[in-house]
């Protein structure tokens, strides 16, 4: 498979008439000659075919009226929300009908670029799609406010550099869920994450090359070196995300010891990422699979050379709504 190629779609791919209305026959038609990936169950392929390096800001798909206000108030919700970025467009499909009787759209598709938020969490692209939301119109109509009467379900991907990754694992929202050793009382026993010296490069794993994210934490006294990568079934691919642990330098402890506290950690970490569900005021994120994708530079969080910034990691995300975001709360 072609990561770079996909990439290379994910971010730098032109928007031109992404966002304009199109019949489903049409749509399939211009897709058909697209690479296409498949994550685990989770496609990706209308994820990285779709997100855009010239998303205008201000983009919203051609539609009804009810559907071109929802599109607005999300967009102008969502800018309150972030500190900055390069691109911000809602997509909203909607049958007059299903709006009058239920307040029902969908799909419903968010796309961004370069976000950042007031709390520093950062991503070179995202996009979020659910099937259905249900809207109280009364709300949406009168008081220009998306209210939700139902949680909406959906997936999202993001893609991360090493400079995002550092930011995300060491996010306070994150360190809230900072997993710990049982039976290790105290700080001791808990897994601190370090944002500086992320990177994102190849590992040899049983004579094979592999993408790998490599982040540093401390626990137990020790600072350990982490490589956070894709598992490698046998004849299944896998959606697993495994972290290997090893000892960032010599210590007193017997190599026993450490082994047997590496393999401690790197199944602690290992757990912590598959069941990761991350709440954003409302909306609630939980891990489906990742793609390491490598440049043929090292890429890592210290670096800001251009052409450095090319490794990135891909995560997908099963994503339940309850509400949008408050104005006033940081994230």
């Amino acid at each position: 498979m072609n990561w770079n190629a996909i990439l290379v779609l994910l971010l730098t791919r032109s928007g031109v008439g992404a966002f304009t209305q199109t019949t489903r026959s049409k749509y399939l038609a211009a897709r058909s000659n697209e690479p296409k990936i498949c994550i685990g169950h989770y496609p990706t392929s209308r994820y990285l075919t779709v997100l855009s390096a010239t998303l205008d800001p201000t983009t919203v798909k051609k539609s009804g009226t009810t559907s071109s206000l929802i599109s607005n108030l999300a967009i102008i919700a969502l800018k309150l929300r972030l500190a900055q970025h390069s691109g911000v467009a809602c997509e909203v499909n909607a049958s007059s009908s299903n709006i009058i009787f239920n307040g029902t759209i969908g799909p419903v598709s968010v796309k961004g670029r370069n976000w950042r938020s007031p709390l520093g969490l950062t991503c070179r692209a995202i996009e979020a799609n659910v099937d259905q939301c249900t809207l109280d119109m009364e709300s949406v109509i009168k008081k220009r406010k998306l209210l939700l009467t139902e949680p909406a379900i959906g997936k999202a991907m993001i893609a991360l550099d090493a400079t995002d990754f550092g930011n995300f694992i060491t996010h306070p929202l994150f360190y809230a869920q900072s997993p710990s050793l049982e039976g290790r009382g105290g700080e001791n026993g808990l897994f601190e994450f370090l944002k500086d010296d992320v990177e994102i490069t190849i590992s040899r794993n049983e004579k094979v090359d592999v993408g790998v994210v490599v982040f540093y934490g401390n626990c137990l006294g020790e600072r350990w070196r982490c490589e956070l990568r894709r598992e490698s079934g046998n004849s299944v691919p896998s959606n697993q995300a495994i972290v290997d642990v090893t000892p960032l330098s010599p210590t007193s402890k017997s190599r026993g010891a450490l082994k047997e506290q590496s393999t401690e950690i790197s199944t602690l970490l290992t757990n912590f990422f598959n069941a990761l569900v991350f709440e954003l005021d409302g909306t609630y994120m939980s891990f489906k699979d990742l793609i390491v994708h490598t440049s043929s530079g090292k890429r890592t969080s210290n670096d800001d050379s251009t052409g450095a910034k090319k490794s990135t990691v891909l995560i997908a995300l099963g994503i339940k709504v309850r509400k949008f975001p408050s104005p006033g709360t940081p994230f």
